[in-house]
């Protein structure tokens, strides 16, 4: 998960944390494409216009950071990017390839949690 400067590290520690802990309270991993956290139209964090979250390869770093290869089984590295609740809706609508194909299109800043939806 990557934020911008207007999202203290504290929202960002305890967003994870409570993202991870319901995942592990599953016994699951998260999926690339997957939307995560709960179906409310609450923001992920003060002043922030996203309430999901959506997981994605983490283009943004080298390809290398992608699997870490040095656990058993290897890991895999998800991104979790803050999403809107129309976005969510997109998704749920049209797909996950098809919202990644807006997010090339649009380029929209990914990092800040304050942005305009893409659809």
């Amino acid at each position: 998960m990557i934020s911008d400067d207007t999202v203290a590290d504290e929202v960002v520690i305890k967003l994870l944390s409570a993202t991870s802990d319901a995942l592990l309270s599953e016994h699951r991993a998260v999926l690339r494409g997957e939307v995560v956290g709960d179906a409310t139209a609450t923001p992920i964090a003060p002043g922030s216009s996203c309430a999901r979250l959506y997981a994605a390869i983490p283009a943004v770093f080298e390809e290398s950071f992608q699997v870490y290869e040095e656990s058993s089984p290897a890991t895999v590295i998800v991104w979790l990017i803050p999403i809107t609740l129309e976005e969510s809706a997109f998704i749920r609508n049209c797909g996950w390839d098809c919202f990644e194909s807006l997010l090339e299109k649009g380029q929209p800043d990914l990092f800040n949690w304050a942005r305009a939806s893409v659809v």
